[in-house]
């Protein structure tokens, strides 16, 4: 049922895409705003029964791609803060979607523009739940496509095609310096998980200067346990082994000051 928030978004457009057509503005106006209220209904009861209990949920969809140590699921994160942004993200696309029925009835290619709404809803979604940096980074590129999409919606006008260009470049350049921190990140600690980045943060933090430019050679080896569906992510069981760049080899290095930053919850695999 969690993955239905984000799910629903994208149903809409790939059925407004498809059918929007044939059933009209009604039809894609009651769609949309039905879709729409569901996942606000689900977010904000998921909501309240998160604020129950202690911890968060994880729901797993599958492993998205390995390459030597570092793996990537598709993993999304729904913990108090993510729930309260996903509803707070839907209810304002709500309102979006509501004014746009009123402004553009009487547009040809209503449709058209409502299936693009729904998709940027969908990716902003994805940002605010993702689970790892390069998630993020999916849901990132496809707001600043969307944005493209719908900034130059009326094509025929010159201004909105300069303008949906422009708002791409720019993007463009947002999107390198980003790419460039994450594999930064990623090179450091072999990993891009949120967990794994709050765990080390406390060694990364120690670091009298940046470890790209001291190191030759890092690894971070983390303990996970997986007991009934739980997982645990302790940084007691961090421990760095450290080359420098002259070929000297220091002891390994154990953190055992941040066992604030354990972190538990229940993970779903589909």
């Amino acid at each position: 049922m969690l993955i239905a928030i984000i799910l629903l978004p994208l149903l809409n457009f790939i059925f407004i895409a498809i059918t929007g057509r044939f059933i009209g503005y009604k039809g894609v106006m009651r769609l949309t705003l039905m879709n729409l209220l569901a996942s606000i209904t689900l977010s904000v009861y998921f909501l309240f029964c998160t604020y129950r209990k202690t911890g968060a949920d994880y729901v797993k969809l599958g492993n998205w791609f390995s390459v030597g140590d570092i793996s990537v699921d598709i993993t999304f994160l729904f913990d108090k803060l993510s729930l309260i942004m996903m509803t707070t993200v839907l209810i304002v696309s709500y309102a979006v979607h509501l004014y746009s029925c009123a402004y553009m009835v009487r547009d040809p290619h209503f449709p058209r523009f409502m299936s693009y709404l729904s998709l940027f809803t969908f990716f902003m979604l994805i940002i605010v739940c993702a689970d790892d940096l390069l998630i993020l980074f999916v849901g990132w590129e496809g707001v600043g496509f969307c944005s493209y999409l719908l900034i130059g919606f009326w094509n025929t006008r010159i201004a909105a095609g300069k303008a949906s260009i422009k708002s791409l470049v720019i993007n463009r350049i947002g999107d390198i310096c980003l790419l460039l921190a994450i594999g930064l990140l990623c090179w450091t600690i072999r990993s891009c998980n949120y967990r794994v980045i709050y765990a080390t943060y406390p060694y990364l933090v120690a670091l009298k200067e940046p470890l790209f430019l001291k190191y030759q050679h890092c690894k971070l080896y983390c303990s996970f346990n997986f007991n009934c569906g739980n997982v645990e992510i302790s940084s007691n069981n961090i421990s760095c082994l450290v080359t420098r760049r002259n070929g000297g080899t220091n002891p390994s290095v154990s953190v055992n000051t941040c066992s604030n930053y354990g972190y538990r919850g229940n993970i779903f695999n589909y």
